[in-house]
This record gives C-alpha cells, structure tokens and sequence, in this order.
C-alpha cells in the first residue's frame, strides 16, 4: 500500500540476474529517468547505488505514488534499453521490492549505510555473505590492505549517492 509521505527501501533486480547496466551510458540514462521521476509524480529520492543487475532506492513518496512511479521508471527504462541492445522481454525480474521503513533519522542512517556499502560487498574484496558474516561476529578481520582497497572503491564508485553525501564530488 503507497502511503502519503511514506519512506521506502526499493529494490529491482534484473530478470534471471540479468544486467541492467552493461555501460555507463546505461546507467546515466537510468539516472535521467529516476530525475524525471521525481519532478513527474513528486518523489524525493534520498540515496540510490546502481549495481551491475540491481538497483536500491530510498524513496520519499508525498502523493502515496510509488507504485504508480516506479512502474512508470521501469518500462520507460526497460523500452529505452530493450531498442538500444536490441532485445526482447522483460528485463526486470517481476515486480519492485518495497519496504516501508521509520523515517527516523537513525534508521535512515543504518539503510544508507547498507545502500551505500553495496559496491564494496563483493567477493574481489572480502566481502561475500559468509565472510560479511563472519566479519560482523568478529570472527574474520580484514587486513589493513583490504580496509584500504575497499575504501578506495567505495570513494570512487560514480554510480551511487555516498560520493555526494561523503563530499567527494
């Protein structure tokens, strides 16, 4: 249910793990799209990182029309990227996930986090689920090395809000 003022967490993934950005072109688009969004149905987005087959969103949504938003950020990105790669059929996997969340501060920061950290949770750099588990039981601890590697991806990552919230760009 789309609430007014609602704040969400949202999720789409690409159909069978599909990408949903094989290039830069891709995902400025996507972003393009996200932009008309807001000034079309009234969004206030708050972070976003754009993986290669995934996307999150916090979302503000003042008119209760999130539902009405995204479906509309999804079929015109889907036809816009299906005529560029010359393809057919769905490219999303179904439907966008969508978890109303406390608009708290503190809340919003700890989803930020998770958001934001999304580049840096990857096998190349130590953070698979089994070894992120292992970590925050303090059972797995990262080399200085590997702090500074992912540092240095999490700065430079261009497809995500943490460069614009840390003041980096």
């Amino acid at each position: 249910m789309d609430v007014d003022d609602g704040v969400y967490h949202v999720v789409s993934r690409g159909n069978d793990r599909q990408c949903l950005f094989t290039c830069d072109e891709d995902r400025l688009h996507f972003l393009a799209v996200v932009a008309a969004a807001q000034e079309r149905f009234g969004l206030r987005i708050h972070a976003y990182v754009l993986m290669d087959n995934h996307f999150h969103l916090i979302v503000c949504t003042p008119n209760a029309n999130l539902s009405r938003a995204m479906q509309w950020m999804k079929t015109s990105y889907s036809m816009w990227f299906n005529r560029r790669h010359e393809r057919v059929g769905p490219l999303f996997q179904g439907r966008f996930k969508s978890t109303l969340v406390d608009s708290s501060e503190s809340w919003l920061v700890d989803l930020s986090l998770y958001i934001h950290l999304n580049p840096v949770r990857v096998r190349s750099l130590g953070l698979d689920k089994k070894s992120k588990a292992a970590e925050a039981k303090g059972l797995l601890q990262p080399s200085a090395e590997m702090v500074k590697e992912r540092l240095l991806v999490l700065r430079n990552y261009r497809w995500s809000s943490y460069p614009f919230y840390a003041g980096y760009h």
